[in-house]
């Protein structure tokens, strides 16, 4: 079985993208789906930069959400259209 994830930071308490998607890394998710549409390009590939390198450590993969430039740029290892 393969455990996939979306995030929206807006369901998590904090409301910290971050703070969600390092847990479900963490946790164990074998793809991990970055969906925040409404996060400016600067934030997002901040995000995606961090991630990527989190998701690599825990054996995940990273997806960004219709952004192949922000998916390149930021080391994920793919893009979901």
């Amino acid at each position: 079985m393969i455990l996939y994830a979306i995030t929206d930071r807006r369901l998590h308490p904090s409301g910290d993208l971050l703070e969600q998607a390092s847990s479900l890394i963490r946790g164990g998710v074998d793809w991990l789906q970055v969906r925040e549409k409404d996060l400016c390009d600067a934030a997002l590939l901040g995000a995606v930069r961090i991630l990527s390198q989190e998701a690599r450590r825990f054996g995940a993969r990273l997806l960004v959400n219709g952004r192949p430039d922000i998916a390149a740029m930021g080391g994920a290892h793919g893009v979901h259209l």
